[in-house]
């Protein structure tokens, strides 16, 4: 998502209904819980096998609201933070934009570290570990 590339989202959704669960024996409350576990696996084979799931897609449409929400709170929340930098540089005060500066590489340093550490290789995944 932040190296630019597009991120796709497959979900599936289904609904049980109420009638559907059992309520009293525990024996068939565990077998229906292992049955929803068995699909919900079987699902997870055929997405992994056919890159979707089963049945008719519905994309969502993007929204304009959603992408002038996302450019105003962008301008809400950067505008302080230039004009804090644009205050630095104007009073001549670098040894707090050289602080700063290193702040920023250790945070991105960091963060970068934390991020690549929870990935998951696909050739992980598939062996189980």
């Amino acid at each position: 998502m932040f190296s630019g590339k597009s991120t796709d989202v497959d979900i599936y959704f289904r609904r049980i209904g109420v009638e559907d669960v059992p309520k009293n024996d525990r024996e068939e409350i565990a077998e229906f819980v292992m049955q929803q576990f068995r699909g919900k696996d079987d699902l997870l084979d055929y997405h992994t096998t056919h890159q979707q799931f089963p049945g008719e897609a519905f994309p969502l449409p993007r929204r304009k609201v959603s992408l002038i929400m996302f450019y105003v709170w962008s301008l809400v929340t950067v505008t302080p933070g230039v004009a804090f930098l644009v205050n630095l540089i104007r009073n001549e005060c670098y040894n707090m934009l050289l602080l700063l500066a290193i702040i920023s590489i250790i945070g991105g340093f960091v963060s970068h570290k934390i991020i690549s550490a929870a990935s998951v290789k696909k050739n992980q995944k598939e062996k189980g570990i």
